[in-house]
């Protein structure tokens, strides 16, 4: 009888060991992670990696929306021609794109050679581009003067019937610009008509949210009539705005819920400050993030830190990157920008995290300058110094007794690991 139940018990145990394992064998393969798990980790591998994975079906569908969802080839004329042609041949593929830079060079009189553009591209690509239905965020590299040139009509037609929430516009000149530089001449009633097209171009975008709107060749007079005529109705539901202060002054006054303004680099001056001091009153409640490229030799923007902070009294991040082009051995040390910073934090009482870059190597902040600037901005979280490394402080009675930031480590932002260069040109 003893032996009956050992026996058995051993068999019961067998048994259930064997189950056990089936189970485990199970539980670790991969193509048992949820859908979403699987498409964070397929992501996360270098774009030639990721082919790999597409023999298998169930993940094949997979691996295609890790490829096409975002795709960037800023400065890739070449791939970007071969991306168009995939979405001709398999418009579904097309369906999944939901952020694309992509390279329009080859448009132009002076880009890729005319044996390089497949017939079923000419002229400009635009039926290929309609196929992708889905895009929200678009940006178009190599063309100047999109919004309004005519031999791009219907380029700006295929983009037109998309609902973008983010555009980032190629270069735009106006006439009298391009006259000064010796190209065109002036006609009049000209910017009118620009700003016409150029509003005809938000108004198709009603959903837009963030705007990277190019200063290239802008004359005063042509931001004066933009100004003048932009509507808030034009532009709704705008809250990120990236362009140079001047272009900013015209598009700030009619975006009441704007949160976030990046400036571009530029010298600054009293004639610049005094229009966006008069623009800036419609976003004072609303903006929270700033972002600021300055030259390291701008004396009037380092003198005069303070007055443009004050200008956003509720913002709460800020982002400035110092750069010093190529005079590099002149250049005062990080730490020295950083105290420029700190002696107007009395006009940031809502910071609470601030992030400066530096484009040169010696970009080393000394502890007391932090401690400074959160001595002058009570609310204070995080300090981000070039190559993220981010420091934090102490909340509540700890900040009296230890002041000092506690160093976290390094923030690495996610990268977009698609293909660096453009394919050769063809034999």
């Amino acid at each position: 009888m003893d032996i009956f139940i050992e026996e058995s018990c051993q068999e019961g145990t067998s048994k259930e060991t064997r189950e056990l394992r089936a189970t485990s064998k199970r539980s670790t393969s991969l193509l048992d992670l949820p859908v979403e798990l699987l498409k964070d980790i397929i992501s996360d591998l270098p774009v030639p990696a990721i082919p790999n994975f597409m023999v298998n079906r169930f993940l094949r569908p997979i691996c295609e929306q890790c490829l096409y969802e975002r795709i960037m080839l800023g400065g890739q004329p070449r791939r970007s021609i071969r991306l168009l042609e995939t979405f001709t041949l398999r418009p579904d593929l097309a369906q999944l794109v939901r952020d694309l830079t992509i390279d329009f060079n080859w448009v132009n009189e002076y880009g890729l050679a005319c044996n390089e553009v497949p017939d079923g591209l000419k002229p400009d690509g635009a039926e290929a581009l309609s196929l992708a239905q889905n895009i929200r965020c678009l940006k178009m590299d190599g063309i100047g003067n999109w919004i309004h040139a005519p031999m791009l009509s219907r380029l700006r037609g295929a983009v037109s019937k998309m609902k973008l929430t983010r555009l980032s516009t190629p270069w735009i000149g106006d006439q009298m610009t391009l006259s000064n530089l010796g190209s065109l001449a002036p006609q009049e009633g000209r910017d009118r008509e620009l700003v016409a097209e150029i509003r005809s171009v938000f108004q198709a975008q009603p959903q837009l949210e963030h705007l990277f709107f190019s200063p290239s060749f802008l004359s005063d007079q042509l931001l004066s009539t933009l100004k003048d005529g932009l509507l808030p109705s034009d532009i709704p539901n705008l809250k990120s705005l990236e362009t140079s202060p001047r272009v900013a002054v015209a598009f700030i006054a009619v975006t009441p819920n704007l949160e976030c303004l990046a400036l571009f680099l530029i010298q600054w001056d009293d004639e610049i400050f005094s229009q966006l001091k008069s623009s800036s009153k419609v976003i004072r409640s609303s903006l929270r993030r700033l972002i600021m490229t300055t030259w390291h030799r701008d004396s009037w923007l380092w003198e005069n830190l303070a007055s443009i902070f004050s200008l956003f009294p509720s913002m709460e991040t800020l982002c400035i990157t110092v750069t010093v082009a190529f005079a590099r051995k002149n250049a005062q040390s990080a730490n020295y920008f950083f105290e420029k910073i700190a002696s107007c934090g009395y006009a940031l009482p809502s910071l609470r995290s601030v992030e400066v870059k530096y484009d040169w190597p010696d970009s080393v902040v000394e502890t007391r300058t932090m401690v400074d600037l959160r001595m002058r901005c009570p609310q204070l979280e995080t300090i981000i110094i070039s190559g993220g490394n981010m420091w934090m402080f102490r909340k509540g009675d700890d900040v009296v007794m230890d002041p000092a930031p506690v160093f976290m480590g390094t923030v690495e932002p996610k990268r977009h690991l698609g293909p660096s260069n453009d394919l050769p040109p063809p034999k």
